[in-house]
């Protein structure tokens, strides 16, 4: 066999140098490109997903023309209300801007199929307001509508027990204080409307009420107040998304 000289091994180890240093950013490093994400070999390699699979949704983002900051900001909120449910293996990405992918590790823990997938379906649920007016009831009467919307005006979402009940802190940013003062001032009767999605839900409002920088939440017709803290801040996405596409995955998901 031929030895190489000096220089061609010199020349050959810096190739495989090149070559190793490639692989090791295509295997770690997930690149953005301008109509994708490429995956890194390390989120498609997960030893949580190698066995059982997992579940994804694909949302078209509906709001018209969001701008890339938004959309971050959206993915971010989405990442972190799966992470904060357990799920550490949650892939959550932008394809372009006009999708949102969600890819969930399956089981988390002992939970149901069912579970995880309606865990899917709250990030469809669409935008969360607090409204004056009941959108499931046509009237007549002309009555001024004040909407107070989640993206702009909710700054977090809280869960709390207190003397065995459970409660959900809808907390309000500067602005979202004055735009609740509004609502509430502007109420037809002692009513105010909680509008998720298609859902609604009348709260009642006290009269003496003198802290308007967040509503508190209490005996729902929900019967999860985990799960409707999950669906309010999902429901304050800057972007709006609607759920088009949800698969399940045998093996690899990632």
């Amino acid at each position: 066999m031929k030895k190489f000289n000096k220089n061609t091994a010199i020349i050959l180890s810096i190739l495989m140098f090149v070559v190793l240093a490639i692989g090791f950013v295509f295997s770690f490093v997930p690149i953005q490109f301008s109509k994708g994400k490429f995956v890194s070999l390390s989120k498609s390699v997960n030893i949580s997903t190698d066995l059982v699979g997992g579940l994804y949704g694909e949302y078209n983002i509906t709001t018209e023309s969001p701008s890339q900051n938004d959309i971050i900001d959206s993915v971010s909120l989405i990442r972190e209300v799966f992470e904060d449910d357990g799920y550490k293996n949650v892939n959550v990405y932008a394809v372009g801007n006009k999708k949102v992918r969600v890819e969930l590790s399956f089981p988390n823990g002992d939970e149901t199929f069912q579970t995880a997938f309606a865990k899917l379906t709250n990030v469809g649920t669409g935008a969360f307001a607090i409204s004056t007016v009941d959108p499931t009831t046509s009237s007549d009467t002309e009555t001024k509508e004040v909407t107070l919307e989640g993206a702009k005006y909710v700054k977090e979402v809280n869960v709390y027990t207190q003397d065995g009940g459970k409660y959900i802190s809808v907390v309000f940013n500067k602005e979202g204080k004055e735009k609740f003062k509004e609502v509430c001032q502007n109420a037809s009767s002692s009513q105010i409307f909680l509008v998720l999605g298609d859902y609604s839900q009348a709260i009642s409002i006290d009269s003496s009420l003198v802290d308007y920088s967040s509503l508190t939440l209490q005996n729902t017709d929900w019967e999860n107040t985990i799960a409707l803290e999950q669906k309010i801040r999902l429901g304050c996405t800057k972007v709006e998304l609607d759920g088009v596409e949800y698969s399940v995955v045998d093996g690899l998901l990632f």
